[in-house]
């Protein structure tokens, strides 16, 4: 006799043993299964307590500067209320000692009552400003945005100042360099941005926006006119109303709109299509990684490379510029070293200047052809 018996029986026994390994092979996949969920909940575990930890430290810095405040109310109620007793004492022993000088008593008195009013009115101003701090705080906690609005007013940021909100004022803002703005800027007429000043936000206005040097605005720019100093970064979108004037070295990283002239100093880099109803002067060693289109002419300094250049003007190229396509309404001049990949299309007249590499079609068009 086997090991198993007969036939039958091994074949059963090994059907048993079968079934067996079947059902240990799908704990065995259940088990890895639910260990691949265990880990990933841990990960997101891990996710969720670095955030709380870091809302908590910034819960605490908030409520320090809070204490702080508070600390400078009771300060200042303090010193009014012995002020508020000394002009009172002060008052009454006038009172008593009214003779024949009582109108020119009177007079002083009435002055000090002024300034106890003044110093009433400052009183109310401080606690005014706990009650919003308070606001703002709980609004913090409940993890809403903090923006400061001074509605028809004036806002001035001074150096260095961190604002965990946005701006929002129907006046002018002001800030000053190496300032960081958490949130957006919304103002009714001009925005001006100090130098290394860095916006997280949009930046929206209806008058200009000058940006210092190596500024930085994160998110997309709604402006009347813009003037960009040297070395600033515009990650997103620019769209003014009005002209756009950029020193050295800017970076421009989204959709560029103008509605009236461009000027673009040198070592540009525009990463997306440039579009103006106005005229677009390019600088030197720039590089437009995308069409420049212009209502009006089109300049393009010496070493830049561009793609297609569309102008319903006349376009002028640098020497020893590197342009896929011109497409232009009038006249197309080529300076020394230029070369153009995809051919020319023009109304005008064209002047080739030398040692320039020309490949595809040239051809003139008629106006509704460009």
């Amino acid at each position: 006799m086997g090991l198993f018996g007969g036939n039958k029986e091994k074949d059963e026994k090994l059907n048993m043993l079968t079934q067996n390994l079947e059902e240990l092979e799908k704990e065995n996949r259940a088990l890895k299964m639910q260990l691949k969920v265990y880990e990933e909940e841990y990960e997101n575990i891990e996710i969720i307590k670095e955030k709380f930890e870091k809302i908590t430290r910034e819960n605490q810095e908030f409520t320090e500067k809070l204490k702080e405040a508070e600390d400078k109310y009771r300060e200042v109620e303090e010193r009014t209320h012995d002020v508020i007793k000394e002009i009172s004492e002060e008052r009454d022993k006038y009172k008593e000692e009214l003779n024949n000088e009582r109108s020119k008593e009177i007079i002083v008195l009435r002055q000090k009552e002024e300034l106890i009013e003044d110093v009433q009115r400052e009183l109310e101003r401080v606690k005014a400003i706990n009650e919003e701090l308070n606001r703002q705080m709980e609004e913090a906690e409940r993890g809403k945005v903090i923006v400061l609005d001074a509605f028809d007013k004036d806002i001035d940021i001074s150096e260095g100042i961190i604002v965990k909100g946005g701006l929002k004022t129907r006046e002018n803002v002001k800030i000053e360099n190496d300032a960081l703005i958490k949130g957006d800027i919304i103002a009714g007429k001009n925005v001006t941005l100090g130098d290394r000043t860095t916006i997280h936000g949009s930046v929206k206005c209806d008058g200009t926006l000058i940006m210092g040097e190596e500024a930085e605005i994160r998110e997309e720019i709604f402006a009347g006119n813009a003037f960009i100093s040297n070395g600033s970064v515009i990650p997103d979108s620019l769209k003014t109303t009005g002209d756009v004037k950029c020193g050295d070295r800017v970076r421009i990283g989204g959709e560029f709109i103008s509605g009236g002239d461009v000027f673009l100093g040198s070592e540009a880099v525009v990463k997306t299509k440039l579009e103006a109803n106005g005229n677009v002067t390019i600088g030197e060693n720039s590089k437009m990684m995308k069409d420049v289109v212009s209502e009006g002419e089109i300049t393009v300094g010496a070493n830049s490379d561009a793609k297609t250049i569309k102008a319903k003007g006349n376009v002028l190229i640098g020497h020893n510029c590197s342009v896929s396509r011109i497409l232009s309404g009038g006249s197309v001049t080529l300076m020394d070293g230029t070369n153009i990949s995809e051919g020319i299309e023009y109304r005008g007249s064209i002047k080739i200047g030398g040692g320039v590499t020309l490949e595809g079609c040239i051809r003139t068009k008629d106006r509704g052809e460009i």
